[in-house]
């Protein structure tokens, strides 16, 4: 299943791959290998970051993206900054570039935003339109920022109109408290990816708990908490760390 991304006009796989849980990131080919088999079964939005996985995922990705250039399929990366200033924004980005081998990325985000005085800082400091520069010269086609704040703060820089999407926890535990930014984001038309679907495997560990979110007495507690996502329109994709090939296969 795809879904188009805001008004980006690009239409990404409703399950998204999180390159923040290689279970071997010192071997760079063999989970390279994890990311080629997930492009293989239909995903193509790709979100890394410096720092994931002992700092070894952006090259992880980068190895895979140098074969899956080859294959013809289309795929979309995402990479992140949580740097306030411009030169420090700058360097992040053009250190993503080079590790994945690419001149441009799809998606670019102001990361980790976990106040509204951490938001201005990037404002401040100039982070923000360092990223819009970037934007300008081609090589990042669409800002887009991460955050963990709660939903009627997430709405306040939505309001700002600077981005094109959002990438925010959002599960069956803590709808409550990001709901609110949700249908924000669905009244703006941006994009919204969901990071920790399962809740950090709260969800699939406790289904008597969570056992409302089914739609069948069969319906396995995965599919449960996927299909409670999906069941919103306003959500674009949900991220899934794949640590594996079995796991992607699986």
């Amino acid at each position: 299943m795809f879904s188009q991304y805001g008004k980006t006009g690009i239409s990404i796989s409703r399950l998204a791959f999180g390159a923040m849980r290689f279970a071997e990131p010192k071997n760079v080919q063999k989970m390279a290998e994890v990311v080629l088999a997930a492009h293989e079964a239909g995903i193509n939005y790709f979100d890394t970051a410096p720092g994931y996985c002992a700092d070894m995922s952006e090259q992880i990705v980068g190895a895979a993206v140098r074969q899956m250039k080859k294959g013809g399929k289309p795929f979309y990366l995402s990479s992140k900054t949580s740097k306030p200033g411009a030169d420090g924004a700058r360097a992040d980005l053009e250190r993503s570039l080079a590790r994945l081998g690419v001149d441009c990325l799809d998606f670019y985000h102001c990361w980790y935003i976990l106040s509204l005085e951490g938001w201005e800082s990037r404002k401040i400091g100039g982070a923000v339109d360092e990223l819009l520069k970037a934007k300008q010269e081609g090589i990042v086609r669409h800002l887009v920022f991460s955050t963990h704040l709660p939903g009627d703060e997430i709405q306040v820089i939505l309001n700002e109109n600077i981005f094109e999407g959002v990438t925010l926890g959002y599960n069956a535990v803590n709808f409550p408290y990001r709901e609110a930014a949700v249908l924000a984001a669905g009244k703006a038309g941006i994009g919204l990816v969901v990071m920790n679907p399962l809740g950090g495997g709260t969800i699939v560990q406790n289904p008597e708990a969570f056992g409302f979110i089914r739609n069948r007495p069969e319906q396995s507690m995965l599919e449960a908490a996927l299909g409670f996502l999906w069941s919103h329109p306003q959500i674009t994709a949900a991220l899934v760390g794949f640590s594996s090939v079995e796991e992607v296969r699986s």
